[in-house]
């Protein structure tokens, strides 16, 4: 099966390489070549160029520096600032794929829900679309705090629209597909994301020099309030005050700050007299971030809402101990008190009592908690995960999609 992914965000591109799209995208692949399926990916970039990658067929199409679009922009007094934005890019996306697919058939194509790229799928070749997340709830938990409320809302209907004329939906959280499903009217299935570790070497230089020797907690991923950053910034001054030789450790980008300041400002104000043991160390490529995270106490990941998180998954993998919210997708990886811990969302002191509970975990039953997160991330391995993505791909090009409404 040759089969294309379409999105704004993958590994090859410096300003994602990091998301949870990306890598999410970078292991289907990889898991659907080791099932010996044909991977082509699609991607929104600042170049024209083409390359294979461990497999992997990437196509980088150039979707920035249109002067028209920059011009349309000021004539229609920024009025429809994200509306040009969404159609430059689909358009641009779907004739390189239109180009890919005469060159060499597709059998199906699969586009990301952000920015409604499937309003411009190719006639005739079959598509899905997959929930990375879900606008209209990541708006209502402080996401998209950067855009005016006109982009969002133009955002958010050019998405509804490309899920309601989807040929087949389906997410990987039940929380998320099962809103959606609510909100569109149409069936929504839920298909857990294979996941591999796709590290192809170590860099250990950042642990040495920054961590070598020290005890410490870990948060990775976007620094933002909808990560539950901000609970986590009251959170952190009483656990290391009660812990004097505890560092925190933060790994990331930042996308918005708070309160006027940067995000790590802010985590940095609330510290007091601990900020000399808070830590931040920008964001990482796997190679560097995974000798850090295999030798954490513990990872905080507190999020407000989620999408099967890639931290969480990658956390899990390497026998971390991890502390999740409720509510919000981790349930649906981590079990209380056997796999990991939870807590209320957004809830400083919730947070802290779980934080607690992993720091002052005994060796046997850290090491205990470990293998049963391990456990539990195996279930996601190729043979399992893609295989039935696979299956599901071939009910959507019998013209059998509906058949999954029932796979929550």
């Amino acid at each position: 099966m040759r089969v294309a992914f379409v999105t704004v965000e993958y590994v090859t591109e410096e300003g994602s390489y990091d998301g949870g799209l990306a890598n999410y995208l970078h292991r289907v692949s990889l898991s659907l070549a080791a099932l010996v399926h044909e991977p082509v990916v699609v991607v929104a970039s600042d170049r024209d160029e083409s390359f294979v990658e461990r497999g992997i067929e990437v196509h980088r199409v150039r979707t920035t520096g249109s002067r028209l679009r920059s011009r349309l922009d000021v004539y229609t007094l920024h009025r429809y600032t994200m509306v040009l934005e969404l159609s430059f890019v689909g358009l641009a996306l779907r004739a390189r794929l239109k180009e890919i697919h005469r060159k060499r058939p597709l059998s199906i194509v699969q586009y990301t829900h952000l920015g409604g790229l499937s309003l411009f799928a190719l006639r005739g070749v079959p598509s899905v679309v997959r929930l990375s997340s879900y606008t209209p709830l990541a708006r209502t938990k402080g996401g998209y705090d950067g855009l005016r409320p006109c982009e969002i809302r133009q955002q958010e209907k050019f998405e509804r629209w490309a899920l309601s004329r989807a040929t087949g939906v389906f997410g990987p959280s039940r929380i998320v597909s099962a809103l959606v499903e609510k909100d569109i009217g149409r069936p929504v299935a839920v298909i857990e994301s294979p996941f591999v570790l796709d590290a192809s070497g170590s860099d250990e230089g950042p642990y040495r020099e920054h961590l070598e020797g020290k005890a410490y907690l870990l948060f990775f991923g976007t620094l933002s309030v909808l990560k539950g950053v901000v609970a986590l910034a009251e959170a952190i001054p009483k656990v290391l005050e009660r812990h004097p030789d505890l560092h925190f450790v933060f790994v990331g980008k930042e996308r918005d700050g708070y309160g006027g300041t940067s995000m790590a400002d802010h985590v940095l104000s609330q510290a007091g007299d601990c900020r000399d043991r808070v830590l931040f160390l920008g964001k990482m490529r796997h190679e560097q971030l995974y000798p850090i995270l295999a030798r954490a106490l513990a990872v905080v990941l507190p999020s407000r809402i989620d999408n099967f998180p890639n931290t969480c998954l990658e956390a899990m993998a390497h026998r971390r101990v991890i502390v999740g919210t409720r509510g919000t997708s981790f349930e649906q990886l981590l079990v209380d008190g056997e796999s990991g811990f939870l807590c209320e969302a957004d809830n400083p002191e919730s947070l802290g009592e779980a934080v607690e509970r992993a720091i002052t975990l005994p060796d046997d039953r850290r090491r205990a908690m470990g293998e049963k997160a391990w456990e539990r991330v195996r279930d996601l391995r190729p043979e399992h995960a893609a295989a039935r993505l696979v299956s599901f791909y071939n009910d959507v090009m019998a013209g059998e999609a509906g058949a999954w409404a029932a796979t929550r």
